[in-house]
């Protein structure tokens, strides 16, 4: 059994062939979804799924254009165990009402989850903005994933004293930054994510090959028996998501 914190399988043309092959293979799935009325969808076709469970989402790309579904998030917001994605983008080519509503939108998802602490996992978007997630987020004392991580790492120590989880896809594991990055995250801190399709091995094809290799990578950048880092990687997703 293997997990995955991180996937937009919604995205695949062929969705219902990777949901069956997902539940085939025992694949435990966080199923990301970038805005909310997706996640109200497919919520309630796959509601009895047995290993994919779908995030609320509100991806930080989609909020300058999709500004007025906040109130559909909302919502939805109490009923939601597993929100994201959620965060930050500020891309070069973002505008500064781009990246104002972006920081809006995010600090009124966060501060309406504080209600419900101990009930949400959140799943964080940071790409060219760790700095000004990280301050938003510091309020929050749940459950928290930081996605694809890939800032300085000066930042990810102000990220690992807060105790968040790290999910590394195959990309991280390929790149001298994504494997320094990794070697300096406890392996307690560590969960396994595909960010299909976005991914080299997950952009044509959903496979669990893409999830072992990642598995197989970090026991060599930790120096550790793949064994032990498949166990304890396991043992945190499941001490994440209560099983």
């Amino acid at each position: 059994m293997v997990h995955d914190v991180h996937a937009h399988i919604d995205l695949y043309y062929d969705r219902k062939r990777v949901i069956s092959y997902i539940e085939r293979e025992n694949i435990n799935t966080i199923a990301m979804t970038n805005l909310p009325e997706i996640y109200k969808k497919y919520q309630e076709e796959h509601f009895f799924s047995k290993y994919i469970r779908f995030a609320l989402g509100f991806h930080p790309e989609l909020v300058l254009q999709y500004y007025s579904q906040i109130d559909c998030f909302l919502k939805l917001l109490p009923d939601a165990k597993y929100i994201g994605e959620i965060g930050l983008d500020f891309s070069r080519e973002k505008t500064l009402q781009d990246k104002n509503t972006q920081i809006k939108i995010f600090n009124e998802i966060i501060k309406n989850c504080k209600q419900y602490t101990d009930k949400k996992i959140l799943n964080i978007h940071s790409r060219n903005a760790a700095i000004e997630v990280i301050e938003i987020i510091n309020c929050y004392h749940g459950k928290i994933i930081m996605h694809w991580f890939s800032g300085k790492f000066s930042e990810i120590n102000n990220v690992i004293k807060n105790g968040y989880f790290f999910s590394v896809n195959n990309q991280m594991v390929d790149s001298r930054h994504g494997r320094d990055l990794i070697g300096q995250i406890p392996i307690n801190k560590l969960l396994i994510e595909s960010d299909a399709p976005f991914t080299k091995m997950s952009k044509f094809n959903y496979n669990i090959e893409s999830l072992n290799y990642v598995y197989k990578q970090i026991a060599t950048i930790k120096k550790l028996d793949y064994d032990i880092v498949k166990r304890q990687l396991d043992k945190n997703f499941y001490s994440l998501v209560d099983l």
